[in-house]
């Protein structure tokens, strides 16, 4: 009896489908996509009309992959990122300085930074934003050398005995008198003198001139350490367990320590950190960042961050220094 029911039921659908040639494909299309409501088919379906039934390749954004509706406020999370970075001028400078018969030649190593914090930030789909508390410490040299043109002075003295002065005293005059016994008297040889020289010492002195050049080196050393919020946004493109991104970003540094000593162009001498006003309180810096991570558990992800830095304003007010650092961070990150 069963099988005279699901014989007349397939004849009933061989006659819908003769009936009423437009609901052909409705009736395929229900027992296709839903077997368990499907009967026998008909001996005269053509195989080939599966392909012409519709696909729904519409994209739902409130249900997930399992067609299961997606949690309120689940796209936006939170994380928390220690990071340890390093970043260093790509140049050096050479400068040289002149005053009076002196000449200062600078030289002006790549400035390094060492940078320690924290960022607190918040995603949103593949779209990230984030603020920072850092720890920076700058440190450098720079080698002094300076040519002073001094003027060397030599003496020669040379020593001679000289005749000062000389006193003569008469001692006597020899005469006779002509004829013996008369009263003329005739001068009879030279007078005899008593003569006293009196001799002196004579120092000739010579000084002749020369200019001599005088190089000395001197290596200067610097520290100074800033307190940097830095603020970022960017984006994060995931693969599978690994990710790349980029993002853009400036902060600001306050100065909360800085020894060492400097060269002060303007004074042309050396000069204490503490004492001058060669170093900016502040700066402002620019960054450009990449990203490749990898994520260790689903909330668990490490990053190397390769960076380039502007310095708008940097930590020394000589502009002719380089303000462009190269470096990167490597962040560990917790998202909640």
């Amino acid at each position: 009896m069963a099988a005279g029911q699901m014989q007349n039921k397939a004849e009933n659908n061989t006659a819908n489908i003769v009936a009423e040639p437009s609901l052909v494909n409705k009736n395929l299309e229900i027992d296709a996509i839903n077997p368990l409501k499907s009967g026998l088919i008909p001996l005269g379906f053509n195989r080939f009309d599966l392909y012409k039934m519709p696909i729904d390749s519409s994209f739902k954004k409130d249900l997930t992959e399992f067609n299961e509706a997606v949690e309120s406020g689940s796209k936006l999370r939170y994380f928390l990122e220690p990071v340890v970075g390093f970043n260093s001028s790509y140049r050096t400078v050479n400068a040289e300085s002149q005053i009076d018969n002196s000449t200062f030649n600078l030289d002006y190593k790549p400035t390094q930074e060492v940078q320690l914090g924290l960022n607190l930030g918040a995603k949103y789909d593949n779209f990230f934003g984030a603020l920072g508390l850092h720890f920076n410490h700058i440190q450098s040299t720079i080698d002094v050398s300076e040519t002073e043109l001094a003027t060397q002075t030599a003496q020669s003295i040379a020593e001679r005995t000289i005749v000062d002065q000389i006193d003569s005293v008469l001692i006597k005059t020899p005469v006779i008198k002509v004829p013996s016994g008369s009263d003329f008297v005739f001068q009879k040889g030279a007078p005899q003198y008593n003569i006293d020289t009196t001799l002196i010492k004579v120092y000739d002195t010579t000084t002749t001139t020369s200019n001599v050049e005088k190089a000395t080196n001197s290596e200067l050393s610097y520290r100074l350490q800033y307190v940097c919020l830095p603020m970022q946004i960017g984006y994060e493109f995931p693969i599978k367990s690994f990710f790349i991104g980029a993002g853009l970003g400036f902060d600001l540094g306050l100065l909360i320590n800085s020894k060492g000593k400097l060269f002060d162009p303007e004074l042309n001498q050396i000069v204490t950190v503490t004492s001058s006003d060669l170093v900016n309180k502040t700066t402002l810096a620019y960054n450009l960042q990449f990203a490749f991570g990898y994520h260790i558990k689903p909330n668990l992800s490490i990053a190397i961050r390769p960076n380039l830095r502007q310095q708008v304003i940097s930590p020394f007010k000589n502009t002719n220094l380089p303000n462009t650092r190269l470096g990167g961070f490597v962040g560990l990150r917790y998202d909640f």
